[in-house]
């Protein structure tokens, strides 16, 4: 490696650092070592590692190793609470990245949870700039559509001051109150939370995630985006008890666009567009096409990048030996106590389980992490049952189930990372450097020599020997609305999905299956044809011969 006594001597710019890779890769080793050579500090994006203890479900870093290099936005929440959002760890990982900037630090974001870590590289939350900006194209384009349908009033010989207000509610007195209850809902989402970077606090109790009714990030999909949208709770309640077709139906009325390119049965997506219309008056359709025409119209699926100077590293590894690397860091998590680690939990969580009279759920909060879902039957038995037969049967197949779980989990961020770094449409990717961690005793030469090099060049404005992983081309996905007849009905709002089911197998079993109904009801006819042709035969026969 290079000495780092040389490393940033010279003026640089300062990026911020990404380490992507799926588990059992190495994520963490590389970004300790790029942080203790170019005085960075680490910011984890690991979804489960924010919460306090279970460090070895979680797989989080040592204390040891967290004296190397100061770490950011581990284990500040209660493991018993469910309500940490994207958005929350976006309002708390922004201003660490910025005061790290700001004090000529390098950020280091590493974590295999990776949507919050496109949280931090693109601009995907709605805020009140793209909502006054959306309003007044929306208020031009009423505007060119009125003046077309109605004579100008200096046409009619009508003072402008003589129109009466078509709507009460809509004077500049009232719009002004309207923009300020908005400004003043999202000014939670602008000012968040922060954490001890620059003398702040950390600790959960004095310290709140988010405003308490700021709970829910959204990942809308609608036509070619994935632009999350942050809005409120309350509206959600409101729209609790109405069926989905009356939702939509509603949605047709006030964002048509929308309406049309969310499948009637996507309650989620159809309530959230909803609730955005309601609470800022403008519909989401048209935030989302000025969030697209900031990127330059290009079918991006987000906002624009965050930041200007970005660098990428993606950790990979031969799949065979990524599979019996996984499989004996589960031997090596058994080893160290998971199972304790589980037990102790599991009974803190069912004491406040019964209590709260609650059902177990592996969708919430740290309840998500690989492991408790696997040995749910065997930390129900009780110490005694668990030397049993019965017991080591549960242990060994909640072991097997593990280490499954653990390399599809791995195979599912691999095809993140090529669906939303390499394949990902329009203009804003920054630049992904592969290196490969496949020889774990080549890591110097093959991993952290390319990794400083690269860097340091970047820090220096120049261009890195290492060359970035070409962007993989990518057809256009535009949205559509096709029903396919053959599938009963079946809607499909997205062009990729339309051609995809198309040359799918059950849509082609489906034709074959309509072929031989077809084919059948034909035959019956004919046979029906045959029996009544039959039947007035004999009639005729009877009464000639009587």
């Amino acid at each position: 490696p290079l000495d780092s006594d040389l490393v940033m001597a010279a003026p640089c710019r300062i990026p911020v650092v990404v380490v992507l890779g799926c588990t059992g890769t190495g994520k963490s080793k590389l970004a300790l070592e790029l942080g203790r050579i170019f005085n960075g500090e680490i910011i984890s994006a690991d979804s489960m590692q924010i919460y306090k203890g279970l460090d070895i479900i979680t797989n989080k870093v040592t204390i040891e190793e967290r004296r190397i290099c100061p770490h950011h936005l581990l284990d500040y929440l209660s493991p018993l609470h469910y309500n940490n959002t994207v958005v929350d760890f976006r309002n708390r990982a922004l201003p660490i990245i910025d005061c790290l900037l700001k004090e000529k630090k390098v950020p280091i974001v590493v974590g295999g949870t990776n949507y919050y870590i496109e949280s931090l590289l693109w601009k995907f939350l709605i805020n009140q700039e793209d909502v006054n900006t959306a309003k007044v194209l929306a208020d031009k384009s009423k505007v060119l559509q009125a003046d077309q349908s109605h004579p100008s009033p200096l046409d009619t010989g009508i003072h402008p001051h003589q129109i009466p207000n078509a709507n009460n509610e809509d004077t500049h007195e009232n719009r002004e109150g309207k923009e300020s209850v908005q400004n003043h809902q999202l000014d939670h989402v602008e000012k968040p939370p922060v954490d001890r970077a620059c003398g702040f606090n950390e600790d959960e109790e004095k310290v709140e995630t988010s405003p308490s009714h700021m709970k829910k990030t959204h990942s809308s999909d609608d036509s070619t985006s994935s632009i999350k949208v942050e809005v409120l709770d309350q509206g959600q309640e409101k729209f609790e008890n109405v069926d989905t077709t009356e939702l939509h139906r509603q949605l047709q009325e006030v964002d048509p666009v929308s309406a049309q390119r969310i499948h009637p049965r996507n309650r989620r997506k159809i309530s959230r567009a909803l609730e955005v219309y309601e609470k800022f008056g403008v519909p989401i359709s048209q935030i989302h096409k000025m969030q697209h025409e900031q990127t330059g119209g290009d079918n991006s699926i987000s906002g624009p990048l965050r930041y200007e100077h970005t660098c990428i590293f993606w950790l990979q590894c031969e799949q065979s030996v990524l599979d019996e690397r996984l499989d004996k860091r589960v031997d090596a998590m058994l080893q160290q106590g998971l199972i304790k680690e589980l037990t102790d939990f599991h009974a803190l969580y069912n004491a406040s389980r019964i209590q709260e009279n609650k059902k177990v759920d592996y969708t919430l909060g740290v309840f998500q992490s690989i492991g408790f879902k696997e040995f749910h039957k065997y930390l129900l038995l009780t110490e005694e049952k668990r030397n049993t037969d019965e017991g080591k049967k549960l242990f060994e197949e909640g072991v097997a189930d593990l280490k499954v779980v653990t390399r599809r989990y791995a195979r599912r961020q691999i095809t993140w990372v090529k669906n939303r770094f390499l394949k990902r449409p329009g203009g804003g990717v920054p630049a992904v450097y592969s290196l490969d961690v496949t020889d774990v005793d080549k890591f110097d030469e093959r991993v952290l020599k390319p990794a400083q090099e690269t860097l340091q060049a970047i820090l220096e404005e120049r261009t890195p020997e290492l060359k970035p992983i070409p962007a993989e081309k990518m057809a256009k996905n535009r949205p559509v609305h096709n029903v396919c007849e053959v599938c009963d009905g079946r809607i499909f709002t997205m062009e990729s999905e339309w051609e995809a089911h198309l040359q799918s197998r059950k849509h082609k079993r489906m034709i074959e299956k309509k072929k031989r109904q077809a084919k059948h009801e034909n035959q019956a006819k004919w046979i029906k044809l045959f029996e009544t042709t039959a039947i007035l035969d004999t009639l005729i026969t009877r009464q000639q011969e009587t």
